[in-house]
């Protein structure tokens, strides 16, 4: 396995299509195209996962039984602010949050969101990194609400509290807003190897206060 990393880097994929009102964000939010308008922060393979140095083999998860049991487990992780998000957890790695909504070329976009989280289950359900990926996730969700789901003011606001860091200002926030909702970003889990998880390293005082705020559903 690679040694353990605390900074990852971020693809943000913005889609817009030119569709009818009609033809808006039914169905599922993964499929592409016809979904309208889709703002997701997406963490490829090898972003958003924990990194674990000397892992036994085996420790990966593969099997089907284990992702559908881990589905109820990360949806009691996220309760209390993601629990009506649609969820999906499936083998593999990268977790990724966002929302679709249609698009009009006269109207721009129109009122109806869809929310959704996906989880690449590379650790089982009670690792703690797993648990800190996934309050990253729902934390992209409560970032776009406080913010009426415009991105660009969204980001302008993190941007504030994080102005000269290395990565993405959403991501760092959305890291910091885990913790306030209880993540261990970092650590050695109970077999005793060590993880690390998220973007732009620690958080400050003043970036943890700012985070509690967006999970409170306040703007900066």
């Amino acid at each position: 396995m690679q040694n353990a990393r605390l900074g990852f880097g971020l693809v943000t994929v913005i889609t817009a299509l030119l569709l009818a009102p009609a033809a808006g964000a039914a169905g599922n939010p993964g499929n592409s195209p016809g979904d309208g308008l889709k703002f997701t922060t997406v963490s490829p393979d090898d972003s958003d996962v924990t990194h674990v140095t000397s892992a036994p083999s085996g420790t990966n998860v593969t099997s089907d039984a284990e992702v559908t049991d881990a589905l109820a487990r990360i949806q009691a992780v996220i309760a209390p602010w993601c629990g009506e998000v649609p969820l999906t957890v499936r083998k593999g790695s990268g977790g990724e949050a966002g929302f679709t909504t249609s698009w009009h070329p006269l109207f721009a976009r129109g009122d109806d969101v869809t929310e959704y989280i996906e989880i690449g289950l590379a650790r089982p359900a009670d690792h703690p990194a797993t648990r800190a990926v996934v309050l990253h996730e729902c934390a992209h969700i409560l970032q776009y609400r406080a913010y009426g789901y415009d991105w660009a003011a969204l980001d302008s606001a993190m941007r504030h509290v994080y102005p000269d860091g290395p990565h993405s200002p959403v991501e760092h926030m959305a890291d910091c807003m885990s913790e306030v909702m209880g993540a261990e970003r970092q650590g050695r889990s109970d077999d005793g190897q060590w993880y690390g998880t998220g973007y732009g390293g620690s958080c400050s005082p003043q970036q943890l206060d700012a985070a509690a705020q967006v999970v409170d559903g306040r703007r900066l």
